[in-house]
């Protein structure tokens, strides 16, 4: 922890990344709720002296059971999280959880749990070539498959939708307003909805 406050004393607005929590606190038993609930304590005072900061922790991949189905991260991204971590006393003392898995073919989904808010996904793919990587870029609508990136509901209310429309064109008689609010956000962080100054159009489908 030391370590920590030296780096930020010179780097106040740093992002701190601890790859993995194992290493770098060996003193502390994962299995042990507590002891975790510590750490994180200690680890929040330091945000607080330090309230420009970001702290960064990734977790060592659980190996699968053979027979166990790994949940998907598009759609249950709770249950992927803490089969991954294999520990939920580290993953849900997180205010922000991520994850990145592989949706189709080259395509890799983006999801995770925010503390308080709700999260959608984001469905990205490499930029560059193999062996010079560049970094992702958000699909192209027309690489989505639809009845992967969204519910059985989502994907009939989604067919209900006219090429372009207003919420409270559709609010209510055509999909219900809660639904519909749900749904426009799932389809604009996958790039399938577009937002033209309060009028909504269907992007490559």
């Amino acid at each position: 922890m030391g370590l920590i406050h030296d780096a930020l004393k010179r780097k106040p607005n740093a992002l701190v990344i601890i790859d993995p929590m194992d290493l770098m606190f060996p003193e502390v038993d994962k299995m042990k709720g507590q002891q975790v609930v510590d750490l994180y304590l200690r680890l929040r005072a330091v945000m607080c002296e330090y309230p420009r900061s970001l702290f960064l922790l990734t977790f060592n991949l659980r190996k699968p059971h053979r027979e166990a189905r790994t949940p998907n991260l598009m759609s249950d991204p709770r249950g992927w999280l803490n089969e991954i971590a294999g520990n939920a006393d580290i993953v849900n003392r997180c205010d922000v959880r991520l994850g990145i898995d592989t949706f189709q073919d080259e395509i890799r989904v983006v999801n995770g749990i925010r503390r308080g808010e709700e999260m959608h996904p984001v469905l990205v793919r490499p930029v560059g070539e193999p062996d010079c990587l560049a970094g992702f870029e958000q699909c192209e609508p027309s690489e989505i498959n639809l009845t992967t990136a969204l519910s059985r509901t989502q994907q009939e209310y989604w067919a209900l939708l006219p090429g372009e429309f207003g919420f409270e064109q559709i609010a209510d008689k055509t999909v219900p307003r809660s639904s519909l609010s749900r749904l426009i956000r799932r389809a604009q962080s996958l790039g399938l909805l577009y937002d033209a100054e309060g009028l909504f159009v269907k992007l490559g489908m």
